[in-house]
C-alpha cells in the first residue's frame, strides 16, 4: 500500500511538473553589427549584484580575428554598455564569467596565437565595464581549453577546462 501511494504521488507530482508551461516575458534581437561579415556570438552570462545581466562571448569583424565581446543589459532587455576585448593579434572567445566576492567581473578567454589554443586570459573589470586588469597564462601543452571558472572562499580562481584530451583544473589568486 506504502508503494502504491508512493508511486501516486510520484505519478501526480510528474504530471503537474510538466503541466508548467514557462511564460516568455520579452525577446529581442541585438544587431552590434557594423558590416555584412560581422559575427557576434554569446556563450554565457551572469546576474550581478546591481541587478543587470552581463553576457559574454565573442565578435569577428569582417573575417578578422575576433574580440572577446560583452554586453551588460537590464531585466527589461534594454543595453547599458557593450565592450570588445581583445589584441589585434589574437583570436579570442570568452566562455565564462563571474562576480566575484569584491563586486567585480572576471572573463574567462580562450586564446588562439599563432594557430594555438594553448593559453587562456583573465579579464577582471568593474560593473561599469572598465578593465581593471588582464592577465595571460601559457599552458604546457599544445591545446588548451579553459570553460569554467569559480570564485574559491581564499579570493582565489579555479579554473576548469580540456587539455589534450584531459581534464585540466588551474588555480589563481585574484590580485
Amino acid at each position: 500500500m506504502k508503494t502504491l501511494l508512493l508511486l501516486s504521488t510520484l505519478f501526480l507530482t510528474a504530471i503537474n511538473i510538466s503541466a508548467q508551461v514557462l511564460d516568455t516575458a520579452w525577446i529581442k534581437i541585438y544587431d552590434y553589427a557594423q558590416a555584412d561579415f560581422d559575427l557576434y556570438a554569446i556563450n554565457g552570462g551572469t546576474v550581478t549584484s546591481d541587478n543587470h545581466i552581463v553576457l559574454i562571448g565573442c565578435s569577428e569583424l569582417d573575417y578578422a580575428y575576433g574580440d572577446v565581446f560583452a554586453a551588460k543589459i537590464r531585466f527589461n532587455g534594454d543595453t547599458v554598455w557593450t565592450r570588445t576585448l581583445g589584441g589585434m593579434l589574437t583570436h579570442e572567445v570568452s566562455t565564462s564569467i563571474v562576480e566575484t566576492s569584491d563586486s567585480h567581473l572576471v572573463v574567462l578567454c580562450i586564446v588562439q596565437f599563432e594557430g594555438n589554443f594553448g593559453r587562456m586570459r583573465l579579464y577582471k573589470m568593474n560593473l561599469a565595464g572598465d578593465i581593471i586588469w588582464e592577465k595571460t597564462y601559457l599552458s604546457e601543452v599544445e591545446y588548451a581549453y579553459s570553460y569554467g571558472i569559480t570564485e574559491t572562499s581564499d579570493s582565489g580562481l579555479i579554473i576548469s577546462g580540456v587539455c589534450d584530451y584531459d581534464i585540466f583544473i588551474f588555480k589563481t589568486k585574484l590580485k
